[in-house]
């Protein structure tokens, strides 16, 4: 299961990376924050992942670009992705 999520860690920080990368996007204004658990081991055998971005309002359509690319690429790779909004 360690494994597993070390993979998933190092996955989620490069794909996020890569599109800061393209889009050219500097990070102020902006945080990814990850928060994870591997399960009990008996009932739910997979990990969870819950990421969130924090960003400033007047900050939202800048960013906008960069955070669906990012679940795009999570989504094509297999990942479960949702989404919410706050305000």
């Amino acid at each position: 299961m360690r494994a597993l999520c070390e993979l998933a860690d190092r996955n989620v920080l490069q794909i996020f990376n890569e599109a800061l990368r393209v889009h050219e996007a500097e990070t102020e204004g902006l945080a990814l924050l990850a928060l994870g658990a591997t399960g009990d081991g008996c009932c739910f055998r997979i990990p969870i992942w819950t990421c969130c971005f924090c960003l400033e309002a007047k900050s939202r359509g800048r960013f906008r670009p960069l955070i669906g690319e990012f679940t795009r690429t999570l989504w094509d790779l297999g990942f479960r992705v949702s989404s919410a909004g706050a305000r």
